[in-house]
């Protein structure tokens, strides 16, 4: 009789010892977040820019590898080289073979070994871009564009949303002249009304041979040639290729003085390490005073970067986040299920 008491305290102890870990270990996972892998469409690798320095006569290559998610459906896959030009935010921008005419393209310099493939879903593949530089291939940078598109489906009726990136491709010759030079075309102002802080817009052209960053500052001056305000112009995301024009659009700050006609700003680009390239000055274009608003509102630009792989069409949507959002509540009602059954089994095993 004591022993079968013995034996039934133990097991009931061990059962209760096994139920809590069991319960600790759900409740640990349920607090994780879990990894979900989704489709996230067609992905590339390495994703930025390919920015190498080279000398004349060289030859290299490089690799880059595209990804078809699980439940994507087949895509067909076209490559081409292509110009590169941007817009003034920095964003990159094709320029299509006939009109890529620029010294400093290129686009003659790369060839792809697939220029076309199909593209399966869970299929990877590789592609390689050989860069062969020319023995005379001159001074400064040399610039092109490796277009990544899908090509649409000819027997899917209707529009169709397509994917494409582009690569940029930005070559410095090693041993050549670099010229590092620019300037200010122009300098505005949007509309400059009471309370709301107007933008100052910079126009900035690289009058170089070889990209750049800049970064710079604005000086806010009154009639009298008195600062008002110091403004600084942050670092560009990318870098400004050669003849290609940049605007640097800053916002006054709420905190400014009250700005009044014949105010005038002053405007300094300068490289990254401080290099003046350019200063000029403008007038406020104000038919009404300014006055600054009461409480302090901030407006932070997108930057769009040149340099990074940048698609210029629809992409699918990575689902991950909203798979993540019915794990969690899932595993949750897991949990819950499993301390109801525990409980059951406890009770059943008092009563025998």
């Amino acid at each position: 009789m004591i022993t079968s008491v013995m034996r039934n305290f133990i097991l009931h102890k061990r059962f209760v010892l096994l139920s809590s870990a069991l319960v600790v270990i759900l409740l640990s996972l349920s607090l994780v977040p879990i990894p979900v892998f989704a489709d996230s469409g067609l992905t590339i690798s390495p994703f930025g820019a390919i920015a190498l320095n080279v000398t004349p006569g060289e030859k290299t290559t490089q690799q880059i590898e595209l990804t078809l998610g699980q439940q994507s459906q087949a895509m067909d896959i076209a490559i081409d080289v292509v110009g590169f030009g941007s817009t003034l935010d920095g964003t990159a921008q094709v320029i299509e073979p006939a009109q890529d005419t620029d010294s400093d393209s290129a686009r003659s310099f790369i060839t792809i070994n697939k220029n076309t493939f199909l593209l399966e879903p869970g299929e990877s593949q590789n592609i390689i871009a050989t860069i062969s530089i020319p023995a005379n291939v001159g001074n400064g940078g040399r610039y092109a564009l490796i277009y990544i598109h899908q090509l649409p489906n000819t027997a899917a009726p209707g529009a169709q949303s397509l994917s494409s990136f582009n690569i940029p491709v930005l070559l410095t010759i090693q041993g050549s002249t670099l010229v590092q030079t620019g300037k200010i075309t122009a300098i505005s102002t949007t509309a400059v009304n009471n309370g709301q802080p107007p933008d100052i817009l910079t126009y900035f052209q690289n009058t170089g041979n070889i990209h750049y960053k800049v970064q710079g500052y604005v000086t806010v001056k009154d009639a009298q040639g008195q600062t008002l305000d110091n403004i600084s112009i942050p670092l560009s995301a990318s870098s400004i290729l050669p003849g290609a024009i940049r605007l640097l659009d800053i916002t006054l700050p709420s905190t400014s003085a009250t700005l009044t006609e014949g105010d005038t700003i002053d405007a300094k680009i300068t490289l990254q390490d401080g290099t003046l390239l350019d200063e000029t000055a403008s007038t406020f274009p104000i038919t009404t005073q300014y006055v600054p608003p009461t409480t302090t509102q901030f407006n932070t630009p997108t930057a769009v970067t040149a340099e990074s792989v940048l698609s210029t069409a629809s992409t699918t949507t990575d689902k991950s986040t909203s798979a993540m959002n019915w794990v969690m509540p899932l595993t949750i009602v897991i949990l819950l299920i499993i301390v109801v059954v525990l409980v059951m089994l406890l009770v059943i095993r008092k009563k025998r």
